[in-house]
């Protein structure tokens, strides 16, 4: 889910910034999840290291950027940061789900995975293009 979200910004961000947005918030949720459960086991995970080094001071460093050059932006980010823990328990509940409960398919997982990625390209289209167009 989360190379996927991050080719989709690479190949739409320019002319579709939520798609980095949520990128960035995915990453962020990630990263936060990673380190609430460091601190809940009190013991090391993979993605902890990472998750403080990186996913963290990234995430939060471009957000605070889009607020210093965009203060309209909130909304935007917002919905990012809602979009990416809606992704997060649709990996998790999907996971269980489909694996553990065997209550869906393998394959309608996947699916739902890969539409819940190619969201925010859908999303927010036409309120951003007006705001790149007036700047």
């Amino acid at each position: 889910l989360v190379w996927l979200v991050g080719v989709i910004a690479v190949l739409f961000g320019r002319q579709h910034r939520f798609t980095v947005m949520a990128l960035a918030a995915i990453t962020l949720v990630n990263g936060a999840t990673h380190i609430v459960a460091g601190l809940f086991t009190q013991s090391y995970n993979p993605g902890l290291l990472t998750s403080v080094i990186l996913f963290l001071p990234l995430s939060l460093s471009y957000f605070y950027e889009i607020l210093r050059h965009d203060a309209a932006a909130r909304r935007l980010i917002a919905a990012s940061l809602v979009w990416a823990l809606l992704a997060h328990a649709l990996m998790v509940g999907g996971l269980l789900a489909a694996n553990l409960f065997g209550v869906i398919p393998e394959s309608l997982y996947f699916l739902l995975l890969v539409l819940w990625s190619a969201l925010p390209l859908m999303l927010f289209r036409k309120e951003i293009n007006e705001q790149t167009r007036s700047q």
